[in-house]
């Protein structure tokens, strides 16, 4: 599950969509019958990482966008995780049971990071006007 980007972090981190989608490749690679969901708002994979996501849909990894006005709630009852959402292309809420719940969570830079930001020319507050939500 992923989707970090708020009002105070606009941008995106540019690597937790694929670092999401590796995972999930490694849990079926250990075992191809597992059933893995992967919860978003927008996937953005750069570059060579776009064939992790082919991968990913070829091998049957699910995957389900999500508001920012319907986010995920994620429920502990007896010691089973259920994560509920609302699935657009199904047009109703599901609930998923998990074994396994991890959070993709982008990173924060800090004010040591400036100065090689700065060098990068890489973005700390803004998004890039071009990018646009799958």
């Amino acid at each position: 599950m992923r989707g970090s980007r708020c009002f105070e972090r606009p941008y995106c981190s540019r690597y937790c969509c694929s670092e999401a989608i590796k995972n999930a490749l490694k849990l079926k690679e250990l075992d191809p019958e597992k059933d893995i969901t992967i919860l978003y708002r927008d996937i953005r994979t750069y570059g060579l990482k776009e064939d992790f996501y082919k991968k990913a849909r070829e091998l049957n990894v699910k995957f389900i966008r999500f508001d920012e006005e319907r986010k995920p709630e994620v429920k502990v009852e007896g010691g089973k995780v259920t994560v509920s959402v609302f699935d657009p292309v199904m047009n109703e809420p599901v609930d998923l049971r998990a074994d396994i719940l991890a959070l993709s969570v982008g990173t924060v830079p800090t004010r040591k990071t400036r100065p090689s930001a700065r060098c990068s020319r890489s973005p700390r507050t803004r998004t890039v006007s071009s990018w646009r939500p799958t």
